[in-house]
């Protein structure tokens, strides 16, 4: 099993800036709903439970600023 992901994050303009959630927020609801989705699998699929935080506290992040950076 991988000990880590990549992956690249879109936030879009919203049209009420309010709207418009942080990198943080994004992060911190990923791992929320992905631990909840593996514990009700682990659950009904008899799978071994986790005895510690299924995510790191922390991650890296690098923005990306133009199109030259994503390639």
């Amino acid at each position: 099993m991988p000990n880590h992901l990549h992956g690249i994050i879109r936030i879009l303009a919203p049209t009420e800036p309010a709207d418009r959630p942080s990198l943080i927020e994004i992060v911190r609801r990923f791992k929320s709903i992905t631990t909840g989705m593996y514990r009700k699998s682990a659950s009904s699929q008899g799978w071994l439970p986790i005895d510690r935080r299924l995510w790191q506290r922390n991650y890296f992040d690098r923005v990306i600023r133009d199109r030259n950076e994503l390639n």
